[in-house]
């Protein structure tokens, strides 16, 4: 039964279309709609008992109406493909729905240069990025260009515009000493390393404002077509 929900959400992520957003501020009675037209559900659950309890808790806590369906969708199938609940997959996710937000793009249409080390946890985010955007490798949509420092800055193009977005430096910052923190303390990538950062990663999903914590800078050149 497990498989058989993953291969539906796998299936949402590749062929979602193209959603209308609700204004900011506008309650959000049923929040399914915001995330748009689906090929496999009827409506993308959003009742805290198709969840986990973390999940659950969150959903009653008011992390929908606070960041609305399209990222709480986003975010969920960023877990599900990712297979692991992490930081980084959060931020990919929320990064790709503001992303998309600023462009005023639908998805599978903005192209992505994810400019990381191609490891995780940085790298972790590309997952977020497909989910939120649906521009996938299968598309030629996402490309990860290697660097050497480790950050994670990402490059977003669609309609001749080009916007650059990475995580503040204050977040980076908390991520690191979360990461940093449970390692001292449980050992690197043990499970009870995971185990916290999983917790971590709840928090950060149902507190962080994906409109407050990237620096995002539009840039000047030309889009260059592939």
């Amino acid at each position: 039964m497990q498989h058989f929900i993953l291969l539906f959400l796998v299936v949402v992520l590749c062929t979602a279309a193209a959603a209308h957003d609700l204004p900011d501020g506008v309650p959000h009675h049923h929040p399914e709609d915001e995330v748009g037209p689906t090929s496999v559900f009827a409506h993308f659950p959003t009742s805290p008992d198709m969840y986990c309890d973390e999940v659950a808790a969150i959903i009653r806590a008011g992390v929908i109406d606070r960041f609305g369906a399209e990222e709480f969708a986003a975010v969920v199938l960023s877990h599900e493909l990712h297979q692991h609940i992490g930081v980084y997959t959060v931020v990919g996710a929320k990064m790709g729905v503001r992303a998309r937000e600023l462009l005023d793009a639908p998805r599978r249409a903005v192209r992505v240069e994810v400019e990381t080390q191609p490891d995780t946890p940085f790298a972790c985010a590309t997952d977020g990025l497909q989910a939120a955007l649906g521009s996938t490798y299968g598309q030629d949509l996402i490309r990860i260009q290697p660097v050497l420092k480790p950050r994670l800055t990402v490059v977003f193009s669609y309609g001749g515009k080009r916007l650059r977005m990475g995580l503040k430096e204050s977040f980076r910052h908390e991520i690191a000493r979360i990461i940093h923190d449970n390692s001292e303390k449980h050992g690197y990538l043990s499970p009870a390393y995971f185990e916290a950062i999983r917790g971590a990663s709840y928090r950060i999903w149902a507190d962080w404002d994906r409109k407050k914590i990237f620096d995002e800078t539009w840039i000047d050149a030309p889009v260059t077509e592939r």
